[in-house]
């Protein structure tokens, strides 16, 4: 026979279960004779006794006993030890290795055994031994039990979707295009620049709202509950403005990007959307991609690349977050931006166009209509 794959393991964990055992056993023993003593010189005697006691009684019964778990087929996993009478082999094993040491021990080849340290040695190791498997097995059963709960979800399609920072310039487009194509959507948003990106969906029959601080450990659980997948969206954005205040900056792009993640790896989401920045990679000349080298040369894209290096270490087979560096972002949004590069130099020149008392452009003038942008513009 040859011992199965990994099983070393399982010889070293015996062999620290049965010296645990004859230890705590001494120890027992010892703990009970302490009150009978008179002095501590018979004390430090009797500790020394124990010791030495433990150390030649184990560097016989370790050995014995590894010998007959494994002719037992602990490691070897025969089909005697794997049928329904394995708790019978277990304490057979046990019971022959105390025997056989109780033996030596009456041939004089060791010291005289205490009858107490015996007894408990071969109930504790029983005990110790025998538990083990018991709560491996259970874990086993646990394991798989999550790991085909986890493939169930896995197979079921996406159906709730929650939103941080979903009343922002992005989320407030997000979450009309999930809304759309039939998703329901949680949003999660503490609307520092109001509520006007979300009113007219609160009536809604597949959306909900929730006003919460996303680096609120309770507003972030009660949320993530029955959710199939996130998208993170809130942060401090732009460089002008994470340099304002360094120390917010990092706890709202960092550690709450933190917090998120393993809530919802906790809550068993399966898809993280996570929105990071093309200001990880800095200045360049160069047509650039993923897996290009990055440069952040602020603490806004130093805190998007600290966050995307904890969603890395956190993917598994059962957390799949997804990376997203966006490039410079414009447009028309439920909630405006004019910090944005292309918004402010459209804002720019049309209001050149007011100041120099030129009409708009038919082209201008079409896309107000249709998008009922007021005339007043200009």
């Amino acid at each position: 026979m040859t011992i199965a794959r990994g099983s070393i393991i399982r010889v070293l964990a015996d062999a620290l279960l049965v010296n645990a055992a004859l230890f705590l056993a001494h120890a027992i023993r010892l703990t009970l004779l302490v009150p009978s003593l008179r002095s501590s010189e018979s004390l430090r005697a009797l500790i020394d006794q124990a010791l030495r006691s433990h150390l030649s009684i184990t560097a016989i019964l370790t050995p014995l006993s590894l010998v007959i778990f494994y002719g037992s087929g602990f490691y070897t996993f025969g089909r005697a030890y794997r049928s329904r009478y394995k708790a019978l082999i277990i304490v057979q094993a046990v019971t022959v290795a105390y025997v056989l040491l109780g033996f030596i021990s009456y041939l004089r080849i060791l010291p005289p055994i205490p009858r107490g340290v015996w007894a408990g040695g071969w109930l504790l190791t029983l005990v110790f031994v025998g538990g083990a498997r018991l709560f491996s097995s259970v874990w086993a059963e646990v394991t798989r039990l999550e790991e085909r709960l986890l493939r169930q979800r896995a197979d079921m399609p996406i159906r709730r979707v929650l939103v941080i920072g979903g009343a922002g310039y992005v989320g407030s487009a997000l979450v009309r295009q999930l809304l759309a194509r039939g998703y329901i959507v949680r949003v999660l948003d503490v609307l520092l620049y109001g509520d006007r990106a979300m009113a007219e969906l609160r009536t809604h029959p597949r959306f909900e709202f929730v006003h919460g601080d996303f680096r609120n450990v309770e507003s972030v659980v009660s949320c993530m509950r029955d959710v199939d997948a996130v998208a993170h969206l809130g942060a401090i954005v732009g460089d002008p403005a994470g340099d304002l205040e360094p120390d917010l900056t990092l706890e709202v792009n960092v550690a709450a990007t933190r917090l998120i993640a393993e809530v919802a790896r906790g809550f068993g989401v399966r898809r993280f959307i996570f929105t990071s920045t093309c200001s990880v990679y800095g200045a360049s000349d160069h047509l650039l991609d993923e897996k290009s080298e990055t440069k952040a040369v602020s603490l806004y894209a130093r805190s998007k690349l600290e966050s995307e290096a904890i969603l890395s270490k956190m993917t598994d087979a059962s957390f799949s977050p997804v990376i997203l560096r966006l490039g410079t972002l414009y447009g028309l949004s439920y909630r405006p931006r004019f910090d944005l590069v292309v918004n402010v130099l459209a804002a720019k020149a049309v209001l050149e166009w007011c100041r120099r008392g030129l009409s708009a452009p038919v082209r201008w003038r079409r896309m107000r209509r249709a998008h009922a942008i007021p005339g007043s513009v200009c």
